[in-house]
Formats: structure tokens, sequence, C-alpha cells
């Protein structure tokens, strides 16, 4: 499952979203809802959500996907502080790939030993061996 830093494409109604990505609709959104989505936003048209909003629709879409790896592209990008925490706990409950713009978010999320997060460090400006690098 493969969540990307671009959110810009996301349009249209929740529910014609989940039909095209095949993904339980009712999952979906209850998924949304523990990540503070109120009812009214699954009304709404996409093109008027806020970039967390979409940020969110994106790690919806992820959990619900079945999948052995996770791989999730600045997934904390645009979103609110509260939900935030929520997505770091979370996240350190799984085995992931995980590209972080902040170190700071790796120390957050590796915090429980007997969990192993994966996490590439990646430079792409300077491609050599030590531009990649396990935590």
């Amino acid at each position: 499952s493969y969540l990307p830093q671009d959110v810009s494409f996301l349009s249209g109604s929740l529910k014609k979203y989940a039909i095209k990505k095949n993904l339980d609709e009712t999952l979906f959104k209850t998924i949304l809802r523990k990540l503070d989505f109120s009812r009214i936003q699954f009304k709404k048209d996409m093109n008027n959500y806020s970039l967390g909003q979409k940020k969110k629709v994106l790690i919806a879409q992820s959990l619900c996907e079945k999948s052995n790896l996770m791989i999730w592209d600045e997934p904390l990008n645009y979103i609110d502080i509260f939900s935030r925490m929520q997505i770091e706990n979370l996240l350190s409950e799984f085995t992931a790939l995980y590209t972080p713009h902040l170190q700071s978010n790796i120390l957050k999320l590796n915090r429980k030993p007997d969990k192993k997060l994966m996490v590439f460090l990646v430079n792409f400006g300077r491609c050599d061996p030590t531009c990649i690098r396990w935590v």
C-alpha cells in the first residue's frame, strides 16, 4: 500500500472514491471518523477538503487495503496536531516503510523496542550508497 505526498488529485465523493479503489466503504468511513472527520464531510466533494483532510483520506485508504508492506511518503504533512498524535501512535504498532521529512518524527515512532520500524532516510540530491540508511 502506497501513500503519496501529493493529494491534489483527490476529487469527487468519498463513496465513489471507495468504489473506485475497491474499499470497504464502512471501514473506510469508520477510519475517517477516528481521524476526526465529521459526518458532514462525507457528503462534500473532496475538491473542497483541506490538504489535511485529503491526506486523511489517503491514510484511511491505505489502512483499508490488504497489503504486506505499507509505504507512506510524508504521512504527517498537513495533519492537525491531534490527528498527528493518533497517527504516530498507530504507526508505532506496525512494521512499516516510512519516509519522514523530520528526524524528530523517527524518534517518536521508534520508541517501542519490541516493534520493528523500518525507516528510510533518503537524500535524493545525493545518490550514493550513503544516501539510504536504516534506523
